[in-house]
């Protein structure tokens, strides 16, 4: 029998109403169902954290002894876009190093662990054992100089 890996996405308890199942056939459920997820309105860092053509990951609820929620956040000259900081092939971390999200030439999101791509705007996967899948989308906005979930 195998085992799925475990993961902050892969949850027991709901009914089947709100489970989806992933290609990989993991059970996935919105991230605002995560324990510490953010709420619209809590300030994640300040845009002057994330260079243009970066990225910034954000744990929440860390020093709670339980399972916290993990995101990045990456930054264009024009847009920010946050996202789950787990990969949809293995829902595992995206970044081996910290906060390294993005390819080289600042043009993609990039798994460090097997090299799949996703665009930066939607996290849809463009090459890499996960292609046609996307990263699971944070809202994020900027106001007073911090990017805020939506």
């Amino acid at each position: 029998m195998n085992a799925a890996p475990c993961s902050p996405f892969a949850q027991d308890q709901k009914t089947p109403s709100q489970i989806r199942l992933s290609p990989n056939r993991l059970a996935v459920v919105s991230f605002r169902d995560q324990e510490f997820a953010p709420t619209p309105g809590t300030k994640l860092c300040r845009l002057e954290d994330i260079p243009i053509g970066r990225g910034k990951e954000i744990v929440l609820g860390e020093s709670s002894g339980r399972w916290p929620f993990r995101m990045f956040v990456v930054r264009s000259e024009e847009s920010v876009w946050g996202y789950a900081n787990a990969c949809p092939h293995l829902h595992i971390p995206l970044d081996l190093s910290p906060d390294r999200f993005v390819s080289a030439d600042g043009a993609f999101i990039q798994c460090a662990n097997h090299g799949a791509l996703f665009q930066l705007d939607d996290g849809y996967c463009v090459s890499g054992p996960c292609g046609g899948e996307s990263l699971t989308q944070i809202p994020v906005d900027v106001k007073d100089g911090a990017i805020v979930a939506k």
